[in-house]
């Protein structure tokens, strides 16, 4: 992803019948370059589960809590 604005990524699973589903992104062989959000490019939260390899991320920033990745609230998970 080349010169974005705003977020790239929510990652939040579906509820369906009021059960929340597991979710999982894989990023592999990726680039961003020059990319800026409000408050985080990459947001991860429950139950949700991130894996980066093999990427590259350069000259991106946003200016709230997190740059690029932020994973927050019931078990979210990034691997790096």
């Amino acid at each position: 992803m080349l010169n974005n604005i705003g977020q790239l990524l929510f990652i939040e699973p579906v509820e369906v019948s009021g059960i929340s589903r597991y979710l999982q992104v894989n990023l592999v062989n990726s680039t961003f370059t020059n990319n800026s959000a409000n408050q985080t490019l990459i947001y991860v939260t429950k139950g949700s589960q991130l894996s980066v390899d093999r990427s590259l991320f350069q000259d991106n920033y946003s200016i709230g809590r997190a740059s690029v990745m932020f994973a927050e609230k019931d078990n979210a998970m990034v691997n790096i």
